[in-house]
């Protein structure tokens, strides 16, 4: 019995690995790299322009990679090179080489600009890495086209792995997506509720009155954690795919239109795209050209591997293992408390999941030798993009109030600075309440792989959409108070980050984005 059984089992193991390495229409694949080859073209060089404006100063880092700096002549290099390689990797011209090319410069201005994190930028570098390994040009390439000069056999096929693979990827960001909604926030309709508010807010008056309501709001929310946890898997089976796709697509182009959320959308249209069969894309030229010879999804050659299949094999299931782990923390947290101190609240898929609200943004430098205090004027270190980045990113907080202290240290030429900040948040319209510890001296903290100790923990219980529209407006606390909540002496020289003020004045609520 025992023996039979690992016969049966080696027999699967062997069966897999079979279907693995069947060669399939590359049509598929092809459509999938022009359509991302587009859409690098369309939004990547915003965040080379970004990085290109921000050169100087405050720069952010992730945790783990303060070894990638930003260097002015390779950002101009950067900037001079992806346009024309993902124009390149579009046409499948030179595309060995474009792909690649293109993926580390997404990459390294990912790196080099995490003040512009977006779930759509990180799933955008996991694809171009995944497209860097897989013969997307053997279609509608350039590349095809002159080695079918040199060549009259047809190589059009690749292996069956490449959209096992990409399926697989794509199956673990819409799971996730629809998993982390599973949280008391989104199932009492926040922030969703505020979102739709807002953003029907100028609609008809008929259409406007209808999301008034809870219920078509209820029915938002919990159909997103359907369709993602249910609806995802139901693409792996032909029978139900065509009419979850279907829903996939109305629900991505009404998000676009609502919502402000870049090339996410399209971007996983095209994804779901290739849980069709391979050669779709030719079934539909044959039904547009009756005359069209349509090529079959399954080719008899095998394909010419460079690497032996188990190489093949274990690093796929490596790439599916750490995609998979990765996020598993961050779920089996509470959302609130990953929304409040950060920590996993990047790579996990997040998505469209918390509202962050800034209220009060005060850094204080205090140099005891010099019994000097200076309220630190955030908009001439801070962009409004860092700005909001320093206020929720406890690591990058940390990082702004090192740089603090490294500045005032050389404009007062002492060794004595400490850097405090009174921040004042709110999450998912709650009351807004103190994030940060405002006695500690953030610049003697370094980022760390967890949770800062000077956070704050959430007290304020959750609002209605209705108590947060009739709830008073905030009123920041004066100068004095703030020092007295960071333990400073009110008697020393103080200079305040706006002119002509007091201690008794309130300062301005930042324009943090």
């Amino acid at each position: 019995m025992c023996e039979n059984s690992k016969s049966s089992l080696k027999h699967k193991c062997e069966d897999i690995k079979n279907r693995l390495f069947v060669i399939q229409d590359g049509a598929s694949l092809a459509v999938f790299r022009i359509i991302i080859g587009i859409l690098m073209m369309r939004d990547v060089p915003y965040l080379i322009f970004s990085a290109q404006q921000s050169m100087d100063g405050f720069r952010a880092r992730y945790y783990g990679f303060d070894w990638v700096q930003p260097d002015e002549t390779l950002i101009y290099l950067c900037a001079a090179l992806l346009p024309f390689a993902a124009f390149c990797v579009t046409l499948g011209l030179f595309y060995r080489l474009a792909m690649p090319i293109t993926t580390i410069i997404v990459a390294y201005i990912f790196i080099i600009t995490p003040e512009y994190y977006l779930n759509h930028y990180y799933m955008l570098l996991l694809f171009c890495a995944l497209l860097s390994v897989m013969p997307a040009n053997k279609v509608w390439a350039l590349d095809a086209r002159i080695k079918s000069k040199d060549d009259d056999n047809d190589d059009s096929g690749v292996p069956a792995w490449n959209y096992w693979l990409l399926k697989g990827q794509t199956e673990i960001i819409l799971i996730y997506a629809g998993l982390v909604k599973i949280n008391a926030d989104w199932l009492n309709l926040q922030p969703l509720s505020a979102w739709i508010r807002s953003a029907t807010h100028d609609f008809p008056t008929p259409m406007r009155w209808f999301f008034y309501f809870d219920a078509p709001i209820a029915i938002g929310a919990y159909g997103v954690i359907l369709l993602h946890i249910v609806g995802a898997p139901l693409l792996l089976y032909r029978r139900t795919r065509i009419w979850v796709f279907g829903l996939y697509v109305c629900f991505h182009l009404t998000n676009s239109m609502m919502f402000d959320i870049g090339i996410f959308p399209y971007m996983t249209i095209a994804t779901t795209l290739l849980f069709f069969n391979p050669d779709w894309p030719r079934r539909v030229i044959q039904k547009m050209q009756p005359l069209t010879t349509c090529l079959s999804s399954l080719y008899v050659q095998r394909p010419r591997l460079r690497l032996s299949r188990m190489v093949i094999i274990t690093l796929m299931g490596a790439w599916m293992l750490v995609q998979i782990i990765n996020p598993l923390p961050a779920l089996l947290a509470s959302n609130l408390a990953v929304a409040w101190h950060g920590h996993g609240d990047l790579f996990t898929w997040r998505m469209m999941l918390n509202n962050k609200s800034i209220y009060t943004v005060v850094f204080a430098a205090h140099m005891p030798d010099k019994q000097r205090i200076e309220f630190v004027p955030i908009d001439d270190f801070l962009s409004k993009r860092e700005c909001f980045r320093v206020t929720g990113r406890p690591n990058t907080t940390v990082q702004f109030a090192n740089y603090l202290a490294d500045h005032y240290r050389t404009v007062y030429s002492t060794d004595q600075v400490e850097i405090h900040a009174y921040i004042v948040l709110s999450i998912n319209y709650r009351e807004p309440e103190l994030w940060a510890d405002p006695t500690a001296d953030l610049s003697s903290y370094r980022s760390i792989y967890g949770i800062q100790p000077w956070l704050t923990s959430v007290t304020k219980p959750r609002r209605t959409w209705e108590d947060y529209i009739h709830a008073p407006d905030y009123q920041n606390p004066t100068y004095g108070e703030i020092l007295n909540a960071m333990k400073l002496p009110q008697e020393e020289t103080i200079t305040f980050d706006i002119s002509d003020a007091t201690l008794d004045e309130r300062p301005t609520i930042p324009k943090c984005e």
